[in-house]
């Protein structure tokens, strides 16, 4: 899977008028698609139960600059990435606050209660906003992990374009169908009239493509 993906960048980022391509096996529509509860190295222990919750992502490198996430300590995940690299993770600002008030959470350390792994933090980054969730999320803490460390089955292509982003459905379709022709491409439709038009600001499209294809304008 590894391999896929980065042929699959690879000739995303060379269509006209794409700045920046990225994969995800979730994207902030209503919430990313996992939450887990978390730890954080040498802290005292917490209530069962009450371990603070955190929205999770697998992402490629390029995911951050594609939603315009900004870095606001530390690094991202490099480009040449592999499966054999130390576990790491970025995290968002509101984790960073919570976990390690007053600390620099770089270089600190942290679990999710369903895997033994300690991922040690790269980065933080600000806030994913919910593009369809306009109410009060149940967590804004929020964690990325190397995609290429853990492949997923479903997949989100993310786009950031100059062009119309409707325009390059097809396109997409073509270089998904000639890197494998078994992979569903389901019709791709505008955020517009997915989330109706008191959303209109968001210059925003959703194709599904295994899961589904995010661009941005």
């Amino acid at each position: 899977m590894p391999r896929l993906q980065r042929a699959l960048l690879g000739r995303l980022e060379t269509l006209p008028g794409v700045d920046r391509a990225a994969l995800a096996d979730s994207l902030p529509f209503y919430a990313y698609n996992v939450r887990r509860n978390l730890i954080a190295a040498g802290q005292a222990p917490v209530v069962r139960g009450q371990e603070p919750l955190a929205q999770t992502a697998f992402v490629s490198p390029g995911f951050f600059t594609a939603l315009r996430l900004p870095l606001k300590q530390g690094r991202l995940f490099p480009p040449a990435s592999s499966p054999e690299d130390p576990p790491e993770v970025v995290v968002n600002d509101a984790l960073a606050r919570r976990m390690w008030p007053g600390e620099d959470p770089i270089g600190k350390r942290l679990r999710f209660l369903d895997n033994d792994q300690w991922l040690e933090v790269v980065g933080v980054v600000g806030e994913a906003r919910m593009a369809v969730n306009l109410s009060e999320p149940d967590t804004r803490l929020q964690a990325y992990r190397p995609l290429v460390q853990d492949p997923q089955h479903f997949l989100a292509i993310v786009l950031r374009t100059s062009l119309a982003p409707e325009s390059l459905a097809p396109a997409v379709r073509k270089i998904v169908a000639a890197l494998d022709a078994d992979m569903p491409v389901a019709q791709p439709d505008s955020m517009r009239r997915l989330i109706g038009q008191n959303l209109a600001n968001l210059d925003l499209v959703v194709a599904n493509i295994g899961t589904f294809a995010f661009m941005a304008s």
